[in-house]
């Protein structure tokens, strides 16, 4: 139904695969795993590896553009790597990313 629509409306769909976009770090795209993992109730993603510290669906959705981007290019999708270690010291903050809607200045 998604591709039908977007194609009357002359809007490109790729598919991405979603596995471990919450898991995986939207900045240095290490991927928790283990006890590091996020639970249902965690809401916010923090990395152990370089201290970013988002929303965990804004993270997902980082990364899922990333993915989309990527492969709209014709490249392949980023493994991201294993996050073991920790930088300790404190958390770097980041900022929302605006979402500008198609039709909007």
């Amino acid at each position: 139904m998604l591709s039908y629509k977007a194609e009357s409306a002359s809007i490109k769909v790729i598919k991405v695969d979603a596995r471990d976009t919450t898991r995986e770090c939207s900045d240095c795209h290490c991927i928790k795993r283990g006890k590091g993992r996020l639970n249902l109730e965690d809401r916010i993603y923090h990395c152990n590896r370089c201290g970013m510290q988002l929303d965990r669906d804004m993270n997902a959705s980082i990364n899922i553009l990333h993915r989309a981007t990527t492969l709209g290019q014709g490249g392949k999708s980023r493994s991201g790597r294993e996050c073991k270690t920790s930088t300790g010291g404190s958390p770097r903050r980041t900022e929302s990313i605006p979402c500008k809607r198609r039709g909007s200045s």
